[in-house]
């Protein structure tokens, strides 16, 4: 359910790097594939930042990693076009262990 502006409170709190909130929301089961009106995810807000440590907790949550928004950007496009080697780099490990089995995908909403 959207909270404010299209968001919900986890999309807020990780667009916002409140790792805090962002915790305790993942405690609660949070619809982690919500997409606002542009059609970003939590993980695309968060990463558009360069939140690592947000970026982090998402991926334990098997976000799907592939996801577009409205204009065709995906988490790993917009953490290299922003500069964020580190968060692109999380992007790229998580995608070997999907490929490797060792994960498996999100769900494709």
């Amino acid at each position: 359910m959207p909270a404010y502006n299209d968001q919900t409170p986890l999309s807020l709190a990780a667009e916002k790097e409140n790792l805090v909130m962002v915790k305790q929301l993942l405690g609660r089961n949070p619809d982690v594939h919500f997409k606002n009106k542009y059609g970003r995810r939590s993980l695309l807000l968060t990463t558009k930042n360069g939140h690592e440590s947000v970026v982090k907790l998402l991926l334990e949550r098997n976000v799907n990693i592939e996801s577009k928004d409205t204009n065709g950007s995906t988490p790993l496009s917009l953490a290299k076009n922003h500069g964020y080697e580190a968060v692109a780099e999380l992007l790229l490990e998580h995608e070997r262990l999907l490929d490797s089995g060792q994960r498996r995908p999100g769900p494709q909403l």
